[in-house]
């Protein structure tokens, strides 16, 4: 306790608190606002309003895997099935987040718009612990991302993208914390969540030059052989998990 008393006492690391409950506020007053914007209430989304048929795919197949394990029936493209399973086009660790929510939770129509402004406000606060930004530094960074609507729009909805941003951001923001004060674990934290990525998009590869990088600076041998082992070898486990457990999608549509 003591030293808990000596931490609080330092005013970099009051500061500190302040900035992440900014990061995790966050992520709430820019769907607020967006809504605003529209002339609305955040508490007026409603899934079944939404533009994109692939939001009632994505809930239906967590609703699923929530209650069965599985998604159940089919969601594929013009009658398309997995060879193994129900999923749909994009697999089974898409929806993970969304599951281990509605697991532990439940899963009701609000379910994705909560878990989505979690997992943002989460992020961005750990972005923000890992590099340590000045309140300049992240006034700016919000101003960006209010210009950016995406942001807003995909975390008020039920589609992947907003995931594809907390994954991303957070390994960045991993490496911006390496890069400032080198560490095996966040060197591990990359690669394994680089790895993660590849599962779900294959070009996401690409992301394990990064660590790679930091890794060949040490030991060149051990640098070059994990990234290109992990760069194969990830990418084909995307394909099994395209071939066995998603629905076809690109030959159904072209």
């Amino acid at each position: 306790m003591p030293k808990v008393v000596e931490w609080f006492k330092k005013k970099e690391n009051r500061i500190l608190i302040l900035k992440l409950l900014l990061a995790l506020c966050f992520p709430f007053v820019l769907c607020v606002c967006y809504c605003l914007r529209e002339g609305a209430w955040i508490g007026d989304l409603h899934l079944g309003s939404a533009q994109n048929n692939d939001i009632l795919f994505y809930y239906k197949q967590v609703e699923g895997m929530v209650e069965y394990g599985i998604p159940q029936g089919f969601f594929g493209y013009n009658e398309s099935a997995a060879l193994k399973g129900s999923f749909g086009v994009w697999g089974p660790f898409v929806l993970l987040p969304w599951a281990i929510w509605g697991k532990l939770f439940g899963w009701t129509m609000s379910s994705p718009f909560i878990c989505n402004i979690v997992a943002l406000s989460i992020t961005f606060a750990l972005v923000v612990w890992w590099i340590r930004p000045n309140l300049k530094q992240m006034a700016i960074s919000a101003v960006m991302i209010a210009l950016f609507p995406a942001f807003a729009r995909y975390t008020m909805s039920n589609l992947a993208e907003l995931f594809m941003f907390c994954y991303v951001l957070s390994f960045y923001g991993l490496a911006m914390s390496y890069a400032r004060k080198e560490s095996k674990g966040k060197l591990i934290g990359m690669f394994a969540l680089g790895s993660f990525l590849v599962w779900l998009r294959p070009y996401m590869a690409l992301l394990l030059l990064l660590p790679g990088f930091f890794l060949f600076l040490k030991n060149k041998w051990l640098g070059f052989f994990i990234t290109v082992a992990l760069g194969f070898g990830n990418v084909a486990v995307y394909f099994l998990i395209s071939y066995f457990l998603t629905a076809d999608y690109f030959l159904q549509m072209f």
